[in-house]
């Protein structure tokens, strides 16, 4: 928890480091946990910026104050993080592989330049595989304003 809060914004803000530069922060430090540790947050906050996306698409077709089609995304985003293979709605009927390869990739290219090493921008780097899922999930979460219930931290 110390480091979640470490890296989402409430010890990095008041020293004066913005989350944008998150990339640049990674690609200076050596510690190999410190490397995972913004390498998650990294992939949270990308995930959030694609469910973000994906909301903004559905509320400008949609046009209504139901939950039910951001649960869809919420969810469909969620199994695709988990490895999830069934009811895949983003990457184009590919699966959770594909996901975190392109997708997920891609986009925390395009949010924080340089979070990547040449090595980890492949096409055969796992993002998934390096990242600690319970760091990716708790900022997630935080940044989204997402709780779980207490039968979910089972």
């Amino acid at each position: 928890e110390e480091m979640t809060a470490w890296a989402s914004g409430q010890y990095l803000h008041p020293r004066g480091i913005n989350l944008r530069h998150l990339g640049r922060l990674r690609q200076a430090v050596d510690h190999a946990p410190t490397r995972t540790l913004l390498l998650s947050v990294c992939c949270a906050r990308a995930l959030k910026n694609i469910a973000n996306r994906q909301m903004r698409a559905i509320m400008r077709r949609v046009r209504s104050s139901e939950d039910q089609p951001f649960e869809h995304v919420l969810i469909s985003i969620l199994n695709l993080v988990l490895g999830s293979e069934s009811k895949v709605l983003f990457s184009g009927g590919r699966g959770s592989q594909y996901f975190w390869r392109t997708a997920v990739k891609a986009e925390m290219q395009s949010t924080f330049p340089h979070c990547l090493a040449p090595h980890e921008s492949t096409a055969s780097f796992d993002v998934a595989a390096h990242v600690e899922l319970r760091i990716v999930f708790s900022t997630l979460f935080r940044s989204l304003h997402l709780r779980l219930t207490p039968d979910a931290h089972k």
